[in-house]
């Protein structure tokens, strides 16, 4: 047997040098996750603000229209031309409403106008009335509208916030037909339907309150 074959042989077995893998770090994998967070800080800021803008705008119809809209004289030309106006821009946000958290927001804010012009009633009745129950009633039927209406502004839609609709409803219900039955014909079709619209916002499990839109848009940037 040769050397050169015993060389050969031990060259065949020896243990190859191998070279360390090379590692190309890529700068666009982070300059696409950043653009990843800014397009969803973007996208939290535009929730955040439609659902904001379209909830007080409606808010603000809702409660003008209950406390001064229910006593105008439509027979005259500036409350017609006025209504008109609403009516034109109200549909236009309406038609503006692709998702469902703005949809849920703008429900809320125009069922939230409502509850203010009713709790401002029950307050007054409450100051006004001489009998000590219904006093009593005023004040408690006033401050449970009012606090039932805080978990909307904090939780998403969920089940407590489906039986808060609800309960809501039926209080406003009983509110207008025993404390201010004045109101009655005026309101309890226009309360109903805003207390069972408000009810199917709820329904949907994506829906997310003002409170959350804000988070999300601070953990964003």
């Amino acid at each position: 047997m040769s050397l050169g074959f015993l060389n050969s042989t031990a060259q065949m077995h020896a243990p190859r040098k191998t070279q360390p893998p090379t590692v190309a770090l890529d700068v666009s994998d982070a300059e696409s996750a950043s653009r990843v967070t800014i397009t969803h800080g973007n996208m939290f800021g535009n929730d955040l603000i439609k659902s904001t803008l379209f909830g007080a705008l409606f808010l603000a119809a809702s409660y003008s229209f209950v406390s001064m809209g229910l006593d105008t004289d439509y027979n005259l030309t500036n409350p017609r031309i006025a209504t008109i106006v609403i009516a034109a821009f109200g549909g236009l946000l309406c038609l503006l409403i692709r998702d469902t958290t703005t949809l849920f927001n703008t429900l809320l804010g125009y069922y939230i106008g409502l509850e203010i012009f009713l709790i401002q009633l029950t307050f007054e009745n409450a100051t006004s009335t001489t009998e000590a129950v219904t006093e009593g009633w005023s004040w408690t039927a006033g401050f449970v509208i009012l606090i039932h209406l805080i978990p909307f502004l904090l939780l998403n839609s969920g089940m407590l916030l489906n039986l808060l609709a609800y309960v809501g409803l039926l209080v406003n219900i009983l509110t207008i037909l025993y404390l201010v039955p004045l109101y009655g014909g005026k309101f309890l079709l226009l309360y109903g339907i805003s207390g069972s619209a408000l009810i199917v916002g709820t329904v949907n499990k994506s829906s997310l309150s003002i409170r959350q839109l804000a988070v999300d848009l601070i953990k964003s940037r």
